[in-house]
């Protein structure tokens, strides 16, 4: 969409092409890459601990089968 929308350049085929020799992934987009996924991992994990311990208490799933447990045993299954 950014390249359907955006205003190209007046003098864009004024300038040289690409080298092929030089990839797409230079070395500023490579660590761009790692940058931002380092800051959005980062993000994502504390706002993962934040509910997790701080809204939940670190009590989320304690006793999350009791009730399924209590269920099965009541069963009439024959384990011969």
């Amino acid at each position: 969409m950014g390249l359907g929308v955006e205003k190209a350049d007046p003098d864009i085929m004024r300038y040289p092409p690409r080298s092929r020799k030089r990839g797409l992934f230079t070395t500023e987009v490579l660590m761009d890459i790692i940058f931002y996924g380092i800051v959005i991992g980062g993000l994502t994990l504390g706002s993962f601990v934040y509910v997790i311990f701080v809204l939940g208490q670190g009590l989320i799933g304690t006793g999350c089968n009791v009730h399924c447990t209590m269920l099965i045993e009541r069963l009439p299954i024959n384990n011969t």
